[in-house]
């Protein structure tokens, strides 16, 4: 043994261990032909007190040997836990705290070190960004990660790499398009992304293209209309052409058309660039219900050669089929109903069903007795 580890025995040292006497195997063997006892009876409703009364007595048998383990453990452990206070006290306790002080001092002269290289970096990355003419280009764009392992050489080759980078993307930019270049760079300087900037670009100027051409073809027309105006004009009688210049003169009246347009988005997006370019007005509008006409019949007696009309309900599957039904159609409906039309039936338990009309006749096409007891639609959708 050296005399580093005599010395170290001489500090803490276990005196005597401690010393446990137990008689566990004699109990063992006992407690097993007990509980095999136990295990072997059969439990029934005659015999389930019996079971329940043996096993209390195992369980009870068992906690009190567990009281004896637990005070042997308390017995070992007090002289232990009364050392720990001790060196916790005299020893732990100082040396935690001066790790403590000295991680703290460590970590301020680091952070110290950091902030100087983040410092060098950044007026590297400034000088490199002015001399390129990058003003809107930011050191936190670059993502460079300044840490205490990081070396000043690898930092500014990342700086380099950054800038080296937009600057040939910028000259990519200018290759492929020198007139839509600062157009481009707008774009690029949004998404950093040289190609995705190009394309936009020049899908825009095609869109613009198409527009353009529209544009000139429709002022084509309108030149060639003028002239021949102008020619006509040559074969009216003066006080005809006269009047033709004055009515040239008034402002041409606006129109407004609703309509609803199906295509694709990129379709739909260029029907509303030209309509803008056209100087056409135009606004979204939301499909709205064709709103149901509700009127209360006339209640008037059927007479010979009033409008009735045949309908049939809507099954289950959407279709219309099944007996038909027969019912009179006020005066101011007439003109409304024909084949294919829904209408609005009489209310029957609250609710107004709708059906839909097959033919279309008069009350001479139905026999006497039904046309007594025709009940009026009350509207047509």
């Amino acid at each position: 043994m050296s005399d580093n580890e005599t010395v170290k025995n001489e500090i803490i040292r276990v005196e005597q261990l401690p010393i446990i006497r137990e008689k566990l195997s004699e109990v063992s063997a006992a407690a097993q032909e007990k509980i095999k006892n136990a295990l072997s009876l059969i439990v029934s409703e005659e015999t389930v007190k019996t079971v329940k009364t043996v096993r209390a007595d195992l369980n009870k048998q068992f906690a009190e040997l567990e009281g004896l383990r637990k005070q042997v453990k308390s017995a070992i452990l007090a002289p232990y836990e009364e050392f720990e206070a001790i060196y916790r006290e005299l020893i732990s306790n100082h040396f935690t705290t001066a790790d403590a002080a000295l991680k703290g001092r460590i970590l301020e002269v680091e952070d110290a070190l950091v902030k100087e290289k983040e410092e060098d970096v950044r007026a590297y990355f400034e000088e490199l960004r002015v001399r390129e003419n990058l003003d809107w280009v930011k050191f936190e764009d670059a993502n460079i990660k300044v840490n205490l392992s990081a070396s000043a050489k690898g930092l500014r080759d990342a700086c380099d790499n950054y800038i080296k980078g937009i600057v040939q993307d910028i000259n990519l930019i200018r290759e492929t398009n020198e007139e839509l270049a600062p157009e481009m760079l707008v774009e690029y300087k949004k998404v950093r992304n040289p190609l995705f900037a190009i394309r936009a670009v020049l899908d825009r100027k095609k869109e613009l293209e198409q527009v353009t051409a529209t544009e000139q073809v429709r002022t084509v027309q309108q030149e060639q209309e003028t002239v021949r105006q102008a020619q006509m004009m040559e074969f009216l009688p003066p006080a005809q052409a006269q009047r033709v210049k004055e009515e040239a003169r008034e402002p041409e009246k606006i129109y407004t058309a609703a309509f609803k347009a199906r295509g694709t988005k990129e379709q739909l997006q260029r029907l509303a660039t030209f309509m803008r370019a056209s100087g056409i007005e135009f606004e979204t509008i939301k499909p709205e219900q064709k709103p149901t006409q509700v009127q209360e019949p006339k209640e008037e007696p059927a007479t010979e050669g009033d409008t009735v009309v045949f309908v049939q309900f809507k099954k289950e599957d959407g279709t219309y089929g099944g007996r038909k039904y027969t019912y009179l159609v006020p005066p101011e409906y007439a003109q409304d109903v024909g084949e294919g039309v829904e209408v609005i039936l009489p209310e029957k338990n609250g609710e107004s069903p709708k059906a839909v009309v097959v033919g279309v006749g008069t009350t001479n096409d139905v026999s006497e007795s039904i046309r007594g007891i025709l009940k009026a639609i009350k509207g047509v959708i």
